[in-house]
């Protein structure tokens, strides 16, 4: 079987990232697939996972400004 987590962004520490951890433990070869990933902001353990990123990554500002660049998404 072949499993993919799916996590909206990881630029923060909550709860969603406590899930996070529990469901890579429970399937540590599954790929991380995120829209931004700021591994500066993350713990350390998480840039040992395979976490890839979507474009959206790459916009300029994304790390510092998430919230207000997601409220214009639907724009886009």
């Amino acid at each position: 079987m072949k499993v993919a987590i799916v996590h909206d962004w990881l630029n923060q520490m909550g709860g969603a990232e406590g899930v996070l951890e529990a469901l890579v433990r429970m399937f540590p070869e599954a790929p991380v697939y995120t829209s931004i990933y700021s591994p500066e902001t993350m713990p350390a353990v998480y840039r040992q996972w395979d976490i890839r990123r979507t474009w959206m990554d790459r916009l300029p500002g994304i790390h510092q400004h998430t919230s207000l660049i997601f409220f214009s998404i639907p724009r886009l």
